[in-house]
């Protein structure tokens, strides 16, 4: 059956099958795994809420800049990604 996209949908569905897709990996030594799993979530998230609301709130803006190393480019080639595929 198709679920209606929304970000809580996004929550209740997606991120459970993030989690276990970086349980099953291994996790290297240097916790890099751990790394992707915060920046997959993270970039999710910010794509959800932005296809949602037309817009992404500071707290959500933060936390993905911050799993993407801080780097503004990141977001905003994501932004410019989301933007072109829901057109």
């Amino acid at each position: 059956d198709a679920v209606e996209f929304s970000l809580n949908n996004v929550e209740k569905f997606m991120l459970p099958i993030l989690e276990r897709e970086h349980d099953d990996n291994v996790v290297s030594a240097s916790g890099d795994s751990d790394r992707s799993k915060e920046r997959e979530v993270a970039i999710v998230l910010f794509a959800a809420e932005l296809l949602e609301t037309f817009t992404v709130s500071d707290e959500t803006y933060k936390r993905t800049k911050e799993a993407l190393g801080g780097k503004d480019s990141v977001l905003v080639e994501i932004n410019a990604i989301v933007g072109y595929y829901a057109y």
